[in-house]
């Protein structure tokens, strides 16, 4: 009998296999080539990122409060489902705050309904408030911070500007609060990283 306690997903078709299993329950592919070459491709994505974002290393600035920052590479992440026969992609920007020590954001599951790749959301614009009744994001999961400090986005605005050569243009406006100050402005435009 197969081990099923753990499983592993088969990245031809994506159907789940026990741990142990060398072929494919549903396509029949070997197993562990077939995951052997996922991996190289993901590793080889990963260090085409990382040299990306060397390369680009420095030429970010978040203004808050009116003040510029300068901030960690944009990067910018994306995956795509489907629910119910509905498409989603969602998308992850962040900025490494190094533990706060820097200006930096962490903006997390914006979904976006319809879209199935990062193609499709050139053009787009996403806006988002604490009472917007938006049923598939929520303001909680992100957070934008300062030096030493983490602000509580209130609303949030993001164009999605031109997808080339591995970067897409993201401009961010955001009103934060912090210690119960309100309307504190927080504006950036980033050449951001993709990782898909």
């Amino acid at each position: 009998m197969s081990d099923w306690s753990e499983l592993r997903l088969c990245p031809e078709c994506g159907a789940a296999n026990p741990a142990r299993g060398k072929l494919c329950v549903r396509c029949g592919v070997n197993l562990q080539e077939a995951l052997a070459e996922d991996q190289a491709l993901r590793d080889e994505r990963r260090r085409a990122v990382e040299r990306r974002l060397r390369s680009a290393g420095g030429r970010w600035v978040l203004s808050i409060g009116g003040c510029a920052y300068p901030i960690e590479p944009v990067l910018l992440t994306a995956c795509h489902s489907e629910e119910a026969g509905e498409h989603f992609l969602t998308v992850d920007l962040f900025a490494d705050t190094k533990d706060l020590a820097q200006a930096g954001f962490a903006l997390n599951c914006l979904s976006f309904r319809g879209l199935k790749t990062l193609a499709q959301l050139q053009g787009t614009q996403f806006s988002l408030t604490e009472d917007s009744g938006d049923e598939i994001n929520e303001l909680l999961e992100s957070a934008i911070c300062m030096p030493g400090q983490v602000l509580q986005i209130e609303s949030l605005h993001l164009k999605f500007g031109r997808l080339a050569r591995g970067r897409m243009r993201v401009t961010m406006r955001a009103i934060c609060q912090k210690d119960q100050k309100s309307g504190i402005a927080v504006r950036g435009s980033f050449a951001a990283v993709v990782e898909e």
